[in-house]
């Protein structure tokens, strides 16, 4: 069943908003059945429009060896390494991230077609490089990140591109 769109607040309809599992009256469940029919139902939404939700900034260099794959704040500092990657001649292409769920991997993969390399550079202990490595099992894929309160640094994406 499709989830119906919810009423506008102000119009005179009951409306509530949680995070809590619902059943289909609307009234909080903590059935296992219930919860289990509308997980399932959010998930099988989710995925049935994945290719509208999936968000992906790219900057792709023709024959690029390395892609780089960011999201947030560290993004600026990897499009920074790769304008500088290009003007010392390497062939490099981004990836900005803007949906981390579900992940872009169609954008993904078409983005590193020639790359043999894939850095992912994030600010957390190398949670998101294990969505790459899944999509990436025949390419080396590295793991840019940091967990000490700094962010990343153009240096430090342009050390690790080919």
């Amino acid at each position: 069943p499709v989830v119906p769109v919810a009423p506008l607040y102000g119009t005179g309809s009951l409306v509530r908003t949680t995070g809590s599992t619902h059943d289909d009256r609307g009234l909080i469940t903590k059935d296992p059945a219930a919860t289990l029919r509308l997980n399932r139902r959010l998930l099988d939404k989710v995925m049935d429009h994945r290719a509208e939700l999936e968000r992906l900034r790219l900057d792709l260099q023709p024959d690029a060896t390395t892609l780089l794959v960011s999201f947030g704040i560290s993004a600026r500092a990897m499009e920074a390494a790769a304008r500088l990657g290009r003007q010392s001649g390497r062939r490099v292409s981004t990836a900005v991230v803007q949906s981390l769920w579900p992940v872009p991997e169609r954008g993904l993969i078409a983005a590193a077609a020639s790359a043999r390399r894939v850095v992912v550079g994030e600010l957390n202990p190398g949670l998101y490089v294990r969505e790459v490595e899944r999509i990436f099992r025949d390419r080396e894929v590295i793991s840019l990140s940091r967990i000490d309160g700094q962010i990343l640094d153009p240096e430090q994406f342009l050390e690790l591109c080919l």
